[in-house]
């Protein structure tokens, strides 16, 4: 689930990239420049100054879903106002911001859930990651090149939302392998032991990602030990 959803955002993230100078024909190239140049700037700036903040504050998973629905809107806004060269600037400008913020919790998401080291987890979330950069681009110029000018921001649009809905269907219960129930079952003093499922956390991750293997599920919320 959440390959599916870094796949959806990721083809919304190459779309800006790829259409978004073509959404403006009357700008020359240092204009151009200078409008990316703002992009880079806030999606740096969000990913490592805001993104934790909002992490710690609303949880991984909420955070995630809202930037995603946040930079789903930014997309509809572009596409319907392409004609409006100041609208697209400030689309373009301001998606670096959910693009900034959501890179970071969708890869804290991946490295906390991935059942496998680190280096390994990484590799394939390249793999993932660039498949959705692979496919955005080549459909929304196509798009661009043979419907209109708005068609492109209208596809990246849909992507964004199938990886809002994946995402949301993480706040419900999952099931769980046998040792994790197992596991569960010791943490909470056998109260919770032989149950098949494990309730995600509301609030996401208490603080910040998984730190065992008991925690492997996304979103889920470590059982207190008892003192």
């Amino acid at each position: 689930m959440i390959a599916l959803t870094a796949i959806c955002y990721n083809i919304g993230f190459f779309t800006i990239l790829a259409a978004g100078p073509f959404a403006l024909p009357e700008a020359g190239i240092i204009q151009i420049g200078w409008v990316f140049f703002g992009w880079g700037v806030l999606l740096a700036l969000t990913s490592v100054v805001v993104a934790p903040v909002v992490q710690r504050r609303f949880g991984t998973l909420p955070s995630m879903i809202g930037t995603l629905v946040s930079f789903l809107a930014d997309l509809v806004m572009m596409a319907v106002f392409t004609k409006h060269p100041h609208v697209v600037v400030a689309g373009i400008v301001a998606s670096g911001a959910f693009i900034g913020i959501n890179n970071t919790l969708i890869i804290e998401a991946v490295m906390g859930a991935a059942p496998v080291e680190r280096p390994a987890a990484s590799a394939a979330y390249s793999f993932v990651r660039f498949t959705g950069g692979a496919v955005g681009p080549y459909v929304a110029l196509k798009l661009g090149e043979k419907v209109s000018p708005h068609a492109p921001f209208w596809f990246g649009r849909q992507p964004c939302w199938w990886a809002s809905c994946s995402s949301q269907r993480r706040v419900h219960s999952r099931p769980c392998s046998p040792a994790h129930r197992q596991q569960r079952g010791r943490g909470s003093g056998g109260a919770r032991r032989g149950h098949g499922l494990m309730l995600v956390s509301r609030s996401g991750w208490p603080s910040g990602p998984p730190r065992s293997s008991d925690d492997r599920c996304w979103g889920h919320q470590r059982p207190r030990s008892r003192r």
